[in-house]
């Protein structure tokens, strides 16, 4: 069953609607790792950021609410010694 197909369907067979599959989309902007996410027919558009530091030691992470405007939160992770 290919991915596609395999998201159609729950877990019992039955068919979900189209609203429920989500559309994604990644690309890079230079060391950015961006990533889209749509949901509930593109009314919900979230857009996640993953933005390493130069020490290498340090990743962001920035989510932001496109549609419908709203917040954004940004968390950092760095590396334990």
């Amino acid at each position: 069953m290919s991915s596609v197909r395999a998201r159609e369907f729950g877990l019992w067979g039955q068919r979900r609607p189209k609203t429920a599959i989500p559309q994604n989309a990644t690309f890079r902007n230079g060391p950015v790792l961006v990533m889209m996410e749509m949901h509930h027919n593109g009314e919900v558009v979230i857009k996640t950021r993953l933005v390493p530091a130069g020490d290498g030691k340090t990743l962001s992470l920035e989510m932001t609410r496109v549609l419908p405007a709203g917040s954004t939160a940004t968390y950092t992770f760095t590396e334990r010694q």
